[in-house]
């Protein structure tokens, strides 16, 4: 009796082993996320913080943060006791939002700072919105003024461009006022100084920074070119561009190694080092 129990037990076991290895869900290996490092888009207005990202509501001329903690939305202003309105000078209202918006916010990991344009000024925030400051300016339009009302928060969105961060240094594009021409300048947060990083007498169309080199394109003596330089604007090399990719205003989509643009239906890659 004892024996045939034993055999029953065992027979049971082996049943069961087979049906739990038959059931045995496949799991397919996780997929590589590529980085995007960079997709222009002058319409695209926010950007991505460590637990927050900074949105632009063009509708409202509001600024948000979305929180990854709790997946809501909420103006980008930390005081508890803040109506947030534009007399209390709150943070979340202090910046216009334009379609230029896009490429005039930008987030620096080095220091853990916002930096957003204001007519023609570059102000910087704290990640919880706080620590407001002016950090450089090119001209008199933005400047936030002692009182504000609904009519002094209004100023000229286009005098910056392009806001970029990379290390201890905000680069932009600006007009130099003498020549008319767009410039690529950068900002030092440290020393606080201001450079001219291209010449007066030469256009710059739009640029990017890739991974250890800025590629750019522009009008030099009159003719429409694209060159990669070091980040110093110290070593200056011109490349051959797809033709078909056309003069457009952005540098499309970078994933770390290509540029993607798209031109007379055909989606292209191009490596401005190769």
């Amino acid at each position: 009796m004892k024996k045939l129990l034993a055999l029953i037990i065992a027979f049971i076991t082996v049943i069961m082993l087979l049906v739990s290895c038959g059931n045995e869900p496949t799991v397919d290996p996780p997929l590589e996320k590529s980085k995007i490092h960079y997709a222009s888009s002058r319409f695209h207005a926010c950007i991505e913080m460590k637990s927050r990202v900074l949105m632009a509501d063009s509708s409202s001329g509001i600024m948000y943060y979305y929180s990854k903690a709790d997946g809501e939305s909420y103006p980008f202003c930390f005081n508890p006791l803040c109506q947030h309105t534009v007399q209390e000078k709150c943070t979340s209202q202090l910046f216009t939002v334009t379609f230029y918006s896009g490429s005039q916010m930008v987030y620096s990991e080095y220091n853990n700072r916002v930096y957003i344009v204001r007519g023609q000024q570059i102000y910087s925030l704290s990640f919880d919105a706080s620590d407001l400051r002016l950090e450089c300016s090119i001209g008199e339009d933005g400047v936030i003024p002692e009182e504000l009302d609904s009519r002094s928060i209004t100023y000229q969105n286009d005098y910056i461009q392009n806001l970029r961060a990379y290390e201890n240094y905000i680069y932009f594009m600006a007009n130099n006022a003498d020549t008319g021409y767009r410039q690529i300048y950068r900002y030092n947060v440290d020393k606080k100084e201001l450079s001219e990083m291209t010449p007066s007498d030469e256009q710059i169309v739009s640029y990017e920074i890739a991974d250890g080199y800025i590629f750019a394109k522009g009008v030099i003596n009159g003719v429409y070119s694209y060159f990669v330089t070091d980040f110093d604007f110290g070593n200056r090399k011109y490349v051959s561009y797809p033709a078909k990719l056309g003069i457009g205003m952005t540098m499309d989509v970078y994933d770390g190694e290509y540029f993607y643009g798209n031109g007379e239906g055909e989606i292209y890659a191009f490596n401005p080092q190769t």
